[in-house]
């Protein structure tokens, strides 16, 4: 446990979201008690926008939904940052093989 999976999924996301499909905005809704899922998009650069309150039941249990929410030039503020701590040594290769336009997708 704590292996840093989800930060890495994040992050693959935002790379496929920003660099190739050439989003503007992405958001994410997690459950009100996962707090790992909170900290993950949080260190991603993604911003608490909000609570929906008692939107999920679960074991008996009425829980608020929290939304996230990370623009585009948010992540470009921090993606070489990012990428670094997730790829270390591999991230010459990963920008080599993102090809010489490493601006978002239009």
């Amino acid at each position: 446990m704590g292996e840093g999976f989800g930060k890495r999924i994040t992050i693959g996301l935002l790379e496929m979201s920003f660099m190739h499909l050439g989003l503007e905005h992405c958001q994410a809704w997690s459950v009100e008690y996962n707090t790992r899922a909170h900290r993950a998009l949080e260190s991603c650069g993604f911003r608490k926008g909000g609570v929906v309150r008692n939107t999920v039941f679960v074991a008996g249990k009425k829980w608020g939904s929290f939304h996230f929410d990370i623009l585009q030039e948010e992540y470009m503020n921090v993606r070489m940052s990012l990428l670094k701590k997730v790829l270390g040594d591999g991230l010459e290769d990963y920008l080599k093989r993102m090809g010489p336009n490493l601006k978002p997708a239009n």
